[in-house]
């Protein structure tokens, strides 16, 4: 019995990386979205931001490389930092601010399935009945709960990835 927690602790572990692995290695257009809290003279909370933008961020601002960006994002989740924008507005880098929403709370608090089905067809496409703030705080939900979302190419709606 002992031997079976190990087992589904080491799987829960991988899955998790797994997850992380998938969203700090797509570098494409309309890549992946990561939620991390950030602090700036504007804003201190949590932002979601796909991991292209964030890598452009990083580049830009310290003149690193896609090695260099792995290792430091990896080590940024490990330690649950806090990203420091200085004086510089989120929205210059495309961080998108998680703020609350009480119908969004609402509906997830009827489970996740349905939470999913409120928002997302049965092919995982935004049903496009969401604000761009509602659509943040559903972005950074889906994250907590492993699920990964980016941009549609075709239809500009957010989708749910596998």
């Amino acid at each position: 019995m002992k031997n079976l927690f190990y087992l589904l602790l080491l799987c829960v572990f991988f899955q998790s990386e797994t997850f992380n692995e998938k969203i700090f290695n797509d570098f494409t257009s309309n890549s992946r979205y990561l939620k991390i809290s950030i602090k700036s003279s504007e804003y201190n909370g949590i932002c979601v931001i796909e991991n292209d933008d964030l890598f452009l961020y990083y580049t830009l601002k310290y003149n690193k490389g896609k090695t260099e960006y792995l290792n430091f994002i990896k080590g940024f989740f490990s330690a649950k930092e806090i990203l420091d924008l200085g004086n510089e507005k989120p929205e210059k880098w495309n961080f998108k601010k998680v703020l609350d929403d009480k119908k969004v709370n609402q509906n997830l608090k009827k489970g996740l399935n349905k939470f999913i089905n409120i928002y997302f067809n049965k092919n995982l496409v935004e049903r496009g009945k969401t604000t761009e703030n509602q659509k943040a705080l559903i972005i950074k939900i889906l994250f907590d709960h492993n699920k990964a979302c980016s941009i549609d190419d075709e239809t500009g709606f957010l989708i749910i990835r596998k």
